[in-house]
């Protein structure tokens, strides 16, 4: 088997980093959950385990990496800022006159 066949998974991010983007941003926001919602409250009340505790620090590098790694402005730039893109299709209804599409209620 070729070797571009057995590793065509390995290296996507470094080939097409902005298309993975928003993968590595769905796994920078899944692990901010998990720190804040599970590993924080463990460790103030003070019942955080030693299986835990890796988890959380593992979690946490991973976090301080991805921060440093995704290009921010761009995430900004492209997912903050811009326009979103219409919902339909069909053409834009126009605006009608004041109290048109109004009923009256039966007297």
């Amino acid at each position: 088997m070729p070797a571009n066949v057995r590793c065509s998974g390995r290296g996507l991010g470094v080939r097409y980093p902005l298309q993975l983007l928003p993968l590595l941003l769905f796994e920078f926001t899944w692990k901010a959950v998990g720190v804040l919602a599970i590993g924080l409250p463990l460790w103030r009340a003070g019942r955080l385990d030693a299986a835990t505790g890796d988890t959380g620090t593992t979690c946490l590098f991973s976090l301080v990496l991805f921060a440093l790694v995704i290009p921010w402005g761009h995430v900004l730039r492209y997912y903050g800022r811009a326009p979103g893109d219409r919902w339909r299709d069909g053409p834009v209804p126009q605006a009608t006159a004041p109290g048109a599409g109004v009923v009256a209620p039966a007297p």
